[in-house]
């Protein structure tokens, strides 16, 4: 198939930035169409025949952050001239690891994974919201806190502890949910990168998943 590539041609006395922000709002806040879509957007900002910025939107469905690292990895060793890689990409290609993900080795895997989750979740005791859940739109909200205090208090328990932020932050908000709903033990789904896995960590895809 095809990507589009959109062109936004400004006048000489326009800002590129301003029109360069334009684009990137406009390809982040709408949806993307699956069905009648590639999951990649992209266009350029073009001033006076010169074309000044590119932007590029991809889907987070087809591509993590780590898959992004590797796609700009990729750019720099591609010719300018001839649209051609000057270096092969190391990892693996995303057909490639569906082929291996039907292999039965994998599966076992993947049926050992899932017994894992069933393990850990029949830990839990049945629990109840204390009011009705109630339905609204969108289905998921996002909450966005900074805090200060709370990221001087992840370096000194990072430094104390050896653990990274990362870790600090999922044990804090463990330990939050647990005192405020009362579960113990409590459980939370958060999404894990793969790429530790042997291939992994060069593929430009989407390599993480769910995982408790």
């Amino acid at each position: 198939g095809d990507v589009l590539l959109h062109i936004a041609d400004i006048g000489d006395g326009d800002d590129p930035a301003v029109a360069t922000e334009e684009l990137r709002s406009r390809y982040e806040l709408n949806w993307f169409d699956y069905e009648n879509e590639f999951p990649v957007r992209m266009g350029v900002v073009r001033q006076s025949g010169t074309l000044k910025q590119l932007v590029v939107c991809y889907s987070h469905v087809m591509l993590d952050g780590g898959g992004l690292d590797a796609l700009y990895e990729d750019l720099n060793h591609l010719n300018r001239i001839t649209g051609e890689p000057t270096a092969p990409p190391d990892g693996l290609h995303p057909l490639e690891l569906a082929r291996k993900q039907g292999t039965p080795a994998v599966r076992r895997q993947s049926e050992r994974a899932i017994q894992y989750w069933a393990d850990q979740l029949e830990r839990l005791p049945v629990w109840q919201p204390r009011t009705p859940v109630r339905r609204h739109e969108p289905r998921f909200a996002e909450l966005v806190v900074c805090s200060p205090a709370m990221e001087l208090a992840m370096r000194a328990v990072g430094a104390r502890t050896g653990a990274d932020g990362t870790a600090v932050l999922l044990a804090a908000y463990s330990a939050a949910v647990t005192r405020v709903f009362g579960r113990d033990p409590s459980v939370a789904q958060i999404v894990v990168s793969n790429r530790f896995r042997p291939g992994l960590a060069d593929m430009v895809s989407q390599v993480s998943q769910h995982g408790i």
